[in-house]
């Protein structure tokens, strides 16, 4: 093998097992043996010690050589051996690539559908590092288990998100029915400051979809686009109390949720959001509402709700804990009688400005 040309291998393993020498340069058309062609890997040959092996940047050789990964615009995880499918679990890889490239400064890509086996963290803190950079292209990560799908950890330090993320099931799926209904398996869990540009798709969860735990500082997160459908649980809600949930943005899109499509508890510090949010068919319990706005404080909500069925719940809930909310441009079309449309608690301040109104056949206590 020359320094000024390459061997194409089949897979890692093929390279691995061929005796190369430093200097060589050398290009595997896959990871795995019947794996996915992953843009031919290209490797220059190091000394043996050079980098710990971490079966991505570098691996190691039969002759005790090691390939070294050359590479510009970060790290993908199928360079590291992730399965595109549903036959392996990648969760582990996928953690490990993470972390990589946050300890190193770089943009990890994520591409193709990956089933996961446990729930999987991603934490922005390592103690140097302040930002974390993921790049999806239409990814779609697929639970087998019931638990969190996946959960951003890191308070401050920032996690940006483009692109395109799907989460789903692939047992014990939630429907919009109940009839599945398991506490604690949500799809994903916010824990850190996000920055997200592009589509987070959350579908099929036996419990909530999207959980924010308010214990650390997030504020001036941004959402994208949020859309959401058939859970057994609540489509997007929170716990905690910490006032630092504050100046967030961004598009909620919530449909046949067992339980509330949007829920923000009474205690929880949503204060000084800019949303727009759309719940449809949700609450079919008999006991929730579709849109709850509970703890939200000088926000300004631009929002849509519809329901089709002969569902009990309110379609928006504004409970005296809510205060200074503008509801701008706002419209409710619910098609049966069987209950309030809105519900307003008297002691605070609500204004509906601009295009707020309700439409079809509706009652309304306002």
């Amino acid at each position: 093998v020359s320094r000024y040309s390459s061997v194409k291998f089949d897979n890692i393993a093929a390279m691995k097992s061929a005796n190369l020498v430093v200097g060589d340069v050398a290009m595997c058309k896959k990871y795995h043996s019947g794996g996915d062609l992953v843009a031919n890997l290209l490797y220059e040959i190091v000394a043996g010690g050079t980098g710990a092996v971490d079966n991505g940047r570098f691996h190691n050789l039969a002759n005790g050589n090691q390939a070294q990964l050359i590479f510009n615009e970060g790290l993908d995880v199928l360079h590291f051996g992730a399965r595109n499918g549903l036959a392996t679990d990648s969760r582990q890889i996928i953690e490990a690539v993470f972390v990589i490239c946050r300890d190193a400064g770089l943009e990890m890509h994520v591409s193709g559908i990956f089933r996961i086996d446990a729930p999987m963290t991603w934490s922005s803190y390592s103690g140097t590092t302040f930002e974390v950079t993921v790049r999806f292209n239409n990814a779609r990560f697929v639970k087998n288990f019931n638990g969190v799908g996946l959960t951003c950890k890191g308070g401050t330090f920032v996690q940006k998100h483009y692109g395109d993320l799907y989460i789903d099931k692939m047992m014990n799926l939630g429907s919009g029915s109940g009839a599945n209904a398991t506490a604690g398996d949500y799809g994903f869990e916010m824990n850190c400051r996000i920055l997200r540009f592009g589509l987070l798709y959350i579908q099929n969860q036996a419990g909530d979809s999207f959980v924010i735990d308010a214990d650390e500082n997030m504020n001036a997160s941004e959402f994208g686009t949020v859309q959401i459908r058939s859970c057994d649980g609540k489509g997007f809600t929170g716990f905690g109390t910490r006032d630092d949930c504050a100046i967030w943005t961004g598009n909620i899109w919530v449909n046949d949720c067992f339980e509330a499509g949007i829920y923000i508890p009474d205690n929880f510090p949503a204060r000084g959001w800019d949303m727009t949010m759309r719940g449809e068919n949700c609450a079919q319990d008999g006991t929730s509402d579709q849109i709850y706005t509970g703890g939200m404080n000088a926000s300004r909500i631009t929002g849509y709700t519809e329901d089709n069925s002969a569902g009990t719940g309110v379609e928006v809930h504004i409970p005296a804990a809510s205060d200074g909310v503008d509801f701008y441009t706002w419209r409710i079309n619910k098609q049966t009688l069987s209950s309030p449309t809105c519900r307003l608690i008297q002691g605070n301040t609500i204004q509906l400005t601009a295009n707020a109104a309700t439409e079809g056949n509706v009652t309304s206590n306002l």
